[in-house]
């Protein structure tokens, strides 16, 4: 007898540009639409996954990610469900402000102050991914995250 189970296809996408990604700043928690050429990438990355076999799109809450949600859910005529843990790292007040600027005065990114902590962000988003597969499985999903 073969116990062996197929693996759950999870398609992570990256939200489309933004005018701060543009500038190369740190967005975090700041919530800007996506620019032009952010939504023709949403759009390309929705054509790219026709066929996939996705039944959902989970969905950070931020703008930028629901509106590349939202041109997968198009497309592929599914819908999308937001998870908070999803959202991007909280810069606090280093929001909007380079990397390179942060790393300069504080010696790196994590040693900034109100920067959230890089392991709270890796288990809230471990946490959200795990739920978003167990949500659909065992078939393939989305999750388009900052």
């Amino acid at each position: 007898m073969n116990d062996t189970v197929a693996p759950q296809l999870i398609y992570l996408v990256r939200h489309g540009r933004t005018h701060l990604n543009a500038e190369g700043r740190l967005r975090g928690r700041a919530d800007p639409q996506l620019d032009d050429t952010g939504r023709h990438e949403a759009a390309r990355t929705a054509a790219a996954l026709t066929g996939s076999g996705i039944v959902g799109v989970v969905t950070s809450p931020l703008a930028r990610a629901v509106q590349t949600a939202v041109a997968i859910e198009g497309r592929l005529h599914v819908q999308h469900v937001v998870d908070p843990r999803l959202a991007d790292r909280d810069y606090g007040p280093q929001t909007g402000r380079t990397e390179a600027e942060v790393a300069a005065e504080f010696g790196s990114l994590d040693a900034a102050p109100g920067v959230e902590p890089s392991a709270d962000l890796a288990r809230r988003a471990m946490a959200a991914l795990s739920e978003a597969a167990g949500r659909f499985a065992p078939d393939p999903v989305a999750v388009v995250s900052p």
